[in-house]
């Protein structure tokens, strides 16, 4: 009983990098258990604690869970948002945390999909015992996924599955006995589910090919004005291609021209017979950073009036009359915070 808890959805949405909250009084209720009845108090209970066993659940429900958490933040033709503050093994993308959107889990669970789906079949024909939360986060989703993969917009897949993961997990937070009873799934309806789920997937993985038959391995998450979801592409990296290659969504054909096409990219360290992770880049010089530029500033009346004044909370002018934004704004947060102080007009 891990006293974290997971923002909503909506929550998710507005806040994507601060999604995880902890639970003083849940921690404190478990550690007052544990004094009483050893470190069993820290498992999850199957009904209110300290009167209730250990919830047990099985194998079936364990390898399906965590393929629904993640599909609870799948978004059509980008990948999985990784908006839970734990965002992949690399921790070059620790900065993605809250917009970042991986291809490469999208690959790797396609494979894990077709993976669990023979051990499902090969288990025999008894049904699959599962919470009824569980069970039903299951159904529900597969339902969602039954829709044409080719003409469902990517942001009402997304608000649907994530509504469903948020339903979820307020079900395990709970302490109500009704949403922890078993229930039975039948073997050919977690096959299907695990089947679409895969489609998808690799529908997913196909779009974020590239122009030069390479794939993208991350994207940005941008919520646009107008309602839908769109992607900031981020720079090419060479796990993005293994991820695409081990996934199976691409032909024969197509693997060999993304290999004679990684071979001739700038990940081939030709001089060592191998590849870098990304590619070489010429990066900003320090002093080339959080540069106003002349236009921006033609363009606002604010930030004229905020210069002639010397008011250097939101924008300073150095020594060699560049304009900045001032040195304690680090992201868009802080700048909105000092123009908040300043009371300065909404736009």
């Amino acid at each position: 009983d891990v006293p974290y808890r997971l923002a909503g959805y909506s929550e998710l949405r507005t806040r994507p990098n601060e999604t995880i909250s902890f639970d003083a009084s849940r921690d404190a209720e478990i550690r007052a258990q544990v004094q009483k009845a050893g470190n069993e108090a820290r498992l999850l209970p199957a009904g209110p604690r300290g009167s209730a066993a250990p919830r047990r659940v099985g194998l079936g429900e364990k390898l399906l869970v965590p393929i629904l958490g993640k599909l609870s933040h799948f978004v059509k033709d980008l990948g999985i948002w990784m908006n839970t503050q734990r965002p992949e093994w690399n921790d070059a993308n620790n900065a993605l945390v809250g917009h970042g959107v991986s291809v490469v889990t999208t690959a790797y669970l396609a494979r894990h999909c077709e993976t669990v789906r023979g051990l499902v079949a090969n288990s025999g024909d008894a049904p699959i015992p599962m919470s009824v939360a569980a069970a039903q986060h299951l159904r529900e989703t597969a339902a969602v996924l039954a829709d044409d993969i080719a003409g469902t917009a990517a942001r009402s897949l997304l608000d649907r599955l994530g509504e469903l993961g948020t339903r979820y997990r307020a079900a395990v937070y709970s302490d109500n006995e009704a949403t922890h009873r078993v229930v039975d799934v039948s073997v050919d309806e977690v096959l299907r589910f695990l089947e679409r789920a895969r489609q998808w997937l690799l529908a997913t993985v196909v779009a974020n090919r590239r122009d030069d038959g390479l794939v993208h391995a991350y994207n940005l998450l941008v919520f646009d004005d107008v309602g839908e979801v769109a992607a900031r592409r981020l720079p090419l990296m060479l796990e993005g291609q293994v991820a695409a290659l081990a996934s199976g969504a691409l032909s024969t054909k197509e693997a060999v021209e993304l290999l004679d096409a990684l071979a001739a990219s700038p990940l081939r360290r030709a001089d060592l017979g191998s590849y870098l992770l990304y590619p070489d880049r010429e990066l900003p010089a320090f002093l080339a950073k959080a540069v106003v530029g002349e236009d921006e500033i033609e363009r606002s009346d604010v930030l004229r009036r905020l210069l002639d004044e010397g008011c250097e909370q939101v924008v300073v002018c150095d020594v060699a009359g560049v304009v900045r934004f001032a040195p304690d704004l680090h992201n868009a947060e802080g700048l909105a915070r000092a123009c908040q102080q300043l009371a300065l007009p909404e736009e």
